[in-house]
This record gives C-alpha cells, sequence and structure tokens, in this order.
C-alpha cells in the first residue's frame, strides 16, 4: 500500500505531472476560508496515516491543528498567502519541504513570518530560498538574531541559554 505517491520526491517532475490539480486546488485555498477549508480537509482525510504526517506517541498532528492557536492563524492569515506557501511545497517537495521560517507571528490581522538565528549562525540555502521567495511574494518576513545573556541570578536550563533579542532583519 502506497500512503504517498511514488515520485512524490522526484523533484519538479512531481509538480508537471501533477500541475492542472495542484494549480486548481492552490486557486480553490486561494478563495476560500482557510481555517474551515483546512477542518473540511482534516476530517475527510484525518483518519489516513503517511509517513509525511505521522502522529508519534506522544505527538498528535491533530490535536496540534485543532488547537485555538492554530485555528487563530488559520483564520489569520491570508487565504492567498497560504495558498501560494501550500502552492510552493507542491510544486516541488524536494526542494520545498525544508526552510521554512521558525516561527509565524499575527496580531490584529497581520502575520509575519520569522526565522531565528544566533548572532554568528549561517542561513542555510533552504531557508535563505524561502526567505527571497517570501520578499518576491510580498509576504512579510523577518530574521531575527538572538544572542545568549546572562541574567543576574536567574541561570539557564542545562544545555540552554537565556536570549536577548539584539538585532532584526526585515525581508520584507
Amino acid at each position: 500500500m502506497n500512503d504517498i505517491p511514488h515520485d512524490l520526491f522526484s523533484g519538479q517532475s512531481f509538480y508537471e505531472v501533477r500541475k492542472a490539480r495542484i494549480d486548481q486546488k492552490a486557486a480553490l485555498v486561494a478563495q476560500s476560508n482557510v481555517a474551515p477549508f483546512v477542518s473540511a480537509q482534516l476530517r475527510r482525510y484525518g483518519d489516513t496515516w503517511t509517513r509525511i504526517v505521522f502522529d508519534g506517541r506522544d505527538f498528535s498532528y491533530r490535536d496540534v491543528l485543532n488547537s485555538a492557536q492554530v485555528s487563530q492563524f488559520l483564520s489569520t492569515i491570508q487565504p492567498p498567502v497560504f495558498a501560494k506557501i501550500v502552492h510552493r511545497i507542491a510544486s516541488n517537495p524536494t526542494e520545498n519541504r525544508a526552510g521554512l521560517p521558525d516561527y509565524v507571528a499575527w496580531k490584529d490581522g497581520t502575520v509575519v513570518f520569522v526565522e531565528v538565528k544566533g548572532i554568528r549562525e549561517k542561513i542555510r540555502d533552504t531557508q535563505e530560498a524561502w526567505l527571497h521567495w517570501m520578499v518576491a511574494e510580498g509576504i512579510p518576513v523577518k530574521v531575527l538574531r538572538v544572542r545568549g545573556v546572562a541574567e543576574p541570578g536567574i541561570a539557564a536550563p542545562s544545555g540552554t541559554s537565556n536570549i536577548d533579542a539584539s538585532e532584526e532583519e526585515d525581508r520584507g
């Protein structure tokens, strides 16, 4: 039994074979109310096991997708932006499944994607590709550079450090 298409990781050819269907679905998403659309997809396919979206013993993607935070995000993000991101991933899952920014923040109807890096940490090629693409598409994205700082009387947990947001690169 195949839980994913046999050619899912075949690069650009995956999209070329399915171009009409992928483009049609992206157009539908762009015109949809995102939260109910995702909920309907979860109801329709939520019990289908796939190694792409795997529920481990201590984690449930269904719980995450049904959370208040995700619901609020899906109600805030503009449908065309959500559709562009999904389309980019579907157009070449091999290249585009990695590199999305680490965080997404939203407030008062505005969504911003945020990549967090240490002061000297290099942005990977896949991340750079996503950052450039988001800027070109007009999707707000920032790179937040952080450095560890010592807080008087407060020790960071073992293996971690205290964080000081010291620089912010506005990418769009």
